[in-house]
Parts: structure tokens; C-alpha cells; sequence
């Protein structure tokens, strides 16, 4: 199947760089399973080693992903995300039609610290609660996320599987508030060995780690996030203008 006698590459690039285009191009769609080490070796005419070695180079560009004891299979392309649209990773998911299924990791009361009762505008010690999860594409983590807001909004017995749905909307029906917009900083970031194992992460993959303040219409701090995005799936896009009179003016 491969082309081009000329081509003096090693075998392994060639089959790497024509499945790669076969997977872009859509003939491998996004969470399909890979023909077998053995069905591709025929297909290329190639020894299986060949095969191993392009499928170990495609996993390391985020093409593939292996799921042990089912096989290889190709990954989701990039989620694109406006970095000046609020949404939920709910709504996002919704959006987007991928299958994101939430794991609730904790949702217990803490007392404020400096840095989320600065971020709520309330005084140190505060009783919040602090809601851990981690939403998954294909078993895979893909956002991970922890959120504190006022405690004295959550029922009193609430059940852990009960934090899987929509956190906005939650808020809305306890405090009849609307989260209208936010202010955010995005960075890259790495988790810790602790929190990879716990949410079953990758540890060589990078993360953006959005920090987030998110208000209601009178700008009352309703919410303080951190959300993690893992790095290979998610892309963020903004749009950037020249302030006015600068147009043409500058170098770059």
C-alpha cells in the first residue's frame, strides 16, 4: 500500500506518516479501533515490528490511544473552545456531541482559605463547599475540575452521584442566582503524582489549568474554579484586535 519506490525513508515513517493521513483524512474515524498489528503488517507488507513501532509514534502525537486488552484506537480530535465563552463542561459536551460521563471525586465543607475566600469575597473561614470531579471521554480524563461556592446553598443530604449534573444550574436553584460571566486566567500546568493516579491520568500530559472567579449580573462572586484541560484535547481560541489608531503603525 505503500507508495513511492523513490521514497528512501525508513519503513516505519512511511507507514506512520500514511496512517496518520488515513486518520485525518476521516477513513479512521475518531474511537474507531485499529486493525490488528497483524491485519496491518499484510496491509503495508511490512513485519509487525514495523507496524508496533509507527502505532508507538502515532501514540506519542495524540492520534492513538491504546485501551488495554480491547486494542488501539483512534482519539478524539482536539475539542476547540472560545476562551471568551462561559459554558459549562456540561454544556460544552452537549455542544460538541461527545459522550462525557463525571466522576465525583469529593464534595465536602472546608473553611475558606486567603485564596478562595479573596476570590468569593468573604471572610477567612467561611464554611464552603469544595466539589471535586473529573469528566471522561472514551474512560479517558479530559477535565478535571474543582469548584468551591457558599455552603450554606447545599441541602443538607445531598448524595455524591446528585453532583454529576450541571453545577450552574444547581447554584441557580439554591440561590436563585444566575452566574452571567466570569473572569479567568489560563496556564499550563501539571498534576501531581497523587491526583494523575486518583483520576487515572497520564502523568507525561500537560494541562491548561483555567482559574476562574464566575459572577452573577449585580458582579457577586458566586463560584471559584480551577478546571483543568487535558492538554492534547483541548484547544482554545481567541480572537485579538489592535487597539484603535495602531493599525499599521506597529513591526512586528
Amino acid at each position: 500500500m505503500l507508495q513511492g519506490t523513490q521514497d528512501r525513508r525508513p519503513l516505519t515513517e512511511r507507514v506512520r506518516e500514511d496512517l496518520a493521513s488515513r486518520i485525518r483524512s476521516g477513513e479512521f474515524k475518531q474511537g474507531q479501533q485499529l486493525p490488528t498489528e497483524a491485519d496491518l503488517s499484510a496491509v503495508y507488507k511490512v513485519s509487525r515490528m514495523t507496524i508496533r513501532e509507527a502505532i508507538k509514534g502515532l501514540q506519542r502525537d495524540h492520534l492513538l490511544f491504546i485501551r488495554r486488552g480491547q486494542g488501539t484506537f483512534v482519539t478524539h480530535m482536539p475539542i476547540m473552545h472560545p476562551i471568551t465563552r462561559l459554558q459549562t463542561g456540561t454544556e460544552l459536551a452537549t455542544e460538541l456531541g461527545f459522550a462525557l460521563t463525571t466522576r465525583v471525586l469529593g464534595a465536602e465543607v472546608e473553611p475558606a482559605q486567603e485564596i478562595t475566600a479573596n476570590a468569593l469575597n468573604v471572610p477567612v473561614g467561611t464554611p464552603l463547599l469544595r466539589l471535586e470531579r473529573v469528566r471522561c471521554v472514551d474512560e479517558l480524563p479530559a477535565l478535571y475540575s474543582i469548584d468551591w461556592f457558599e455552603a450554606s446553598w447545599v441541602e443538607g443530604v445531598r448524595p455524591i452521584e446528585a453532583w454529576e449534573g450541571s453545577l450552574f444550574s444547581y447554584i441557580y436553584e439554591r440561590s436563585g442566582r444566575s452566574i452571567t460571566h466570569s473572569s479567568a486566567t489560563l496556564r499550563a500546568a501539571t498534576l501531581d503524582a497523587k491526583t494523575n493516579k486518583r483520576i487515572n491520568a497520564d502523568p507525561g500530559i500537560a494541562w491548561f489549568v483555567m482559574e476562574q472567579v464566575n459572577y452573577d449580573a449585580e458582579n457577586r462572586a458566586l463560584v471559584y474554579s480551577l478546571d483543568y484541560h487535558k492538554g492534547d484535547l483541548f484547544r482554545f481560541e481567541v480572537m485579538r484586535r489592535r487597539t484603535e489608531g495602531s493599525a499599521m503603525k506597529g513591526t512586528r
